[in-house]
């Protein structure tokens, strides 16, 4: 009902990690660009940031802007056993069944790989919430690093999890995974700024003009009473609309979004 109050087309600020409403904030943009080059030059990249911040959104605009010449593999159970994620990383691979032993398993990756490469092709492996995975997936990830030629790797490896991820790799056990990163990118909460123009982008993503929505000094009040966390935001500004609609309020007021703030958890 709210949508149809304001004018909306779309919901501005869905849960759902839409491609199509990411904020290329300075932040969001560098980090995208990192994480392309780390990909064009096969090397192992980390992507870490807080809970919310929109890691897993710019990770569906990365997949977006792949190439034809590179096949992603995205595992989203970080939870797999060392033997269980080489079996998916084969299965997205190649159309025969994964081996069972190892040693034929892992010569089974080398020659999909290979296969690959002669193709003048390279897998994209994207490990989401790679905070959960145990020390012997890890070990596992390290090791298939291995998988390369002379003058280049055969694959791209790409990291992505929370804060937690980046503490725990610099312990001194981890030193070997470590120093196999070529790329890091920490993703921040947004600034004041851009927290501003994050909502106005995503509000004019909806189909109607940000003054229409949210008074000057509700848009302002946005920042400190989210932290500047994307997903808060979000819910943030869901609760307040959805107040603003039961009040018959438009645009929203600032004593209505302070009120929206009490109910985000």
């Amino acid at each position: 009902m709210y949508r149809r109050y304001f004018g909306f087309n779309a919901k501005p600020f869905s849960k759902t990690p839409d491609p199509k409403f990411l904020f290329y904030g300075k932040h969001y943009e560098e980090a995208l660009q990192r994480i392309l080059y780390a990909i064009e030059e096969r090397e192992l990249a980390l992507l870490t940031g807080d809970v919310g911040v929109g890691k897993t959104t710019l990770i569906r605009v990365l997949l977006e802007q792949l190439t034809e010449d590179q096949h992603a593999v995205s595992i989203i159970d970080p939870l797999l056993s060392p033997g269980q994620f080489m079996r998916a990383v084969v299965k997205s691979l190649g159309n025969e069944p994964p081996k069972h032993m190892r040693a034929d398993l892992v010569e089974q990756a080398q020659n999909l790989l290979l296969s690959f490469h002669r193709q003048g092709r390279y897998p994209v492996v994207i490990i989401d919430e790679a905070q959960l995975c145990s020390k012997a997936l890890l070990d596992e990830i390290r090791l298939i690093t291995n998988f390369q030629l002379n003058h280049l790797n055969l694959l791209s490896l790409v990291l992505v999890g929370q804060t937690e991820l980046r503490t725990r790799l610099r312990k001194p056990v981890y030193a070997p995974l470590r120093q196999r990163i070529g790329i890091h990118y920490h993703l921040e909460p947004l600034t004041p700024e851009d927290t501003i123009s994050y909502v106005n982008h995503r509000l004019r993503r909806a189909g109607v003009r940000p003054t229409t929505v949210f008074s000057a000094d509700a848009l302002e009040a946005v920042h400190p009473l989210s932290g500047g966390v994307p997903r808060v935001i979000n819910v943030l500004c869901t609760n307040a609309m959805i107040a603003a609609f039961t009040r018959k309020e438009k645009p929203i007021s600032l004593e209505t979004l302070q009120a929206a703030a009490q109910e985000v958890v």
